[in-house]
């Protein structure tokens, strides 16, 4: 029903684009010849239909391809090496290009314990070079339940907004209820907000705070960010949530995408009833603790 929907409109899933592209060349009068060179970025990506594409179009040798990514951000379970054999088998020559960090110190020391490469599985050169770029130290605000996380989150993004553009602004959350939620509750205290849900046009210029889950963050940045951590189980049923897959690679890169958002600086908030385990992998010195429950969240640091 969806599918047929969207092709009423005119509109295609983002999954078939590479497919309908494919068809396009296989069935097309004209021959289309192979590409010289192809340039894939966010490659930890790429699906089995841009594989395919890819495949398609690039001259037998495999010269002229050009991927660039971060397995760390990946968002699907796919190793390089499988991404790369699949599109070009025969080439074996790499190049790594030194990772520009787009955070400041302190919020690399916050996020970096998110980071996860499998080197069994990947072609992975990681740069030992942290960023030297100095800001403010991440705050993380704990309420003594997720209601107050949630209300401490609103009054900071309210007072941010009123001190800057609110259009560098940009709210992360997890599962698409609580940005709705979020959303209505800034309307409410007459602060324009706009969702990045993938539906809509996505006007980044615009005036207006940025509205997005965790993983529809990726790829995006915004001088200042707040981060609302969900509880574990948590009411968005993303699986990051649940108990046996709080502290999988999968969460823990969820996480890492989210933080290294912040090319400035960086607010979370977070509830200590329930809270999600991947906190706890936190350096607690990385961050200034305040709200309601951080006596409770300072204390278990002994």
């Amino acid at each position: 029903m969806v599918q047929a929907e969207l092709g009423d409109k005119g509109i295609a899933d983002w999954d078939d684009l590479s497919r309908l592209a494919t068809d396009a060349l296989t069935t097309s009068s004209t021959s289309v010849r192979p590409y010289r060179e192809i340039i894939i970025d966010e490659v930890q990506d790429a699906t089995p239909g841009i594989n395919d594409l890819c495949r398609r179009q690039l001259p037998g040798t495999g010269a002229g391809l050009f991927a660039f990514g971060d397995p760390v951000q990946r968002r699907y379970n796919r190793p390089f090496r499988a991404i790369r054999d699949a599109i070009a088998p025969h080439v074996t020559t790499r190049r790594w290009i030194t990772k520009d960090y787009r955070t400041t110190q302190q919020v690399w020391n916050l996020a970096k314990a998110g980071r996860v490469a499998d080197q069994s599985r990947d072609d992975v050169a990681e740069a030992a070079i942290d960023p030297d770029r100095p800001g403010p130290a991440p705050k993380r605000c704990i309420g003594t339940s997720s209601g107050d996380a949630l209300n401490a989150l609103l009054d900071a993004v309210v007072e941010a907004a009123t001190q800057v553009n609110p259009g560098l602004i940009g709210v992360i959350y997890l599962g698409d209820a609580r940005g709705t939620e979020i959303l209505n509750r800034l309307t409410d205290r007459m602060v324009a907000s706009t969702s990045i849900d993938g539906r809509t046009e996505m006007l980044m210029g615009a005036p207006t705070v940025k509205l997005m889950t965790m993983r529809r963050s990726k790829g995006l940045d915004f001088p200042t960010v707040f981060i609302l951590m969900p509880t574990c189980p948590d009411h968005s049923r993303d699986p990051i949530t649940w108990q046996d897959n709080a502290l999988t690679d999968d969460a823990r890169r969820v996480f890492y995408v989210a933080a290294t958002r912040a090319p400035h600086a960086l607010d979370m908030f977070a509830s200590d009833t329930k809270p999600h385990p991947v906190l706890s992998e936190r350096d607690p010195f990385t961050s200034v603790v305040a709200g309601s429950g951080a006596t409770l969240e300072k204390s278990s640091w002994g």
